[in-house]
């Protein structure tokens, strides 16, 4: 995981030098960082929730600075503890898997964007 390109669109696309805020995600046609933690895709909502309720449970401590802390605060507060980075690691490999399971949703004009934007209505 450490080493490797995640097959997240922002990240694979990146590399197409496509304009960023066409990098959209296959799953919810919304741009940016968000797989690991506003996606709507009900498969990582459903992922997702069960990952902060394991985690919640294994750091009852974070209960309440967890409504104050970003996502990415939160998961690095998380992987400080030895018994909850095989949670995230299992999260993380779910959302490897889902997205290289799934085709690339490319942009190559505004066009383009503007067709993906007026189906989603």
């Amino acid at each position: 995981l450490l080493f490797s390109v995640p097959p997240y669109a922002i990240e694979l696309l990146r590399y197409k030098n496509m304009v960023r805020e066409w990098q959209l995600c296959c799953f919810c046609q919304t741009s940016g960082e968000h797989i690991l933690s506003t996606c709507t895709n009900q498969e990582t909502v459903e992922e997702h929730v069960t990952l902060y309720q394991l985690l919640l449970k294994t750091m009852p401590f974070v209960l309440q600075q967890w409504q104050a802390l970003s996502d990415w605060a939160f998961f690095a507060i998380a992987l400080l503890d030895v018994n909850t980075m095989p949670l995230i690691a299992h999260f993380i490999h779910f959302t490897f898997s889902h997205c290289k399971s799934t085709l690339l949703l490319i942009v190559w004009s505004e066009q383009d964007l503007l067709y993906i934007y007026t189906a989603a209505l």
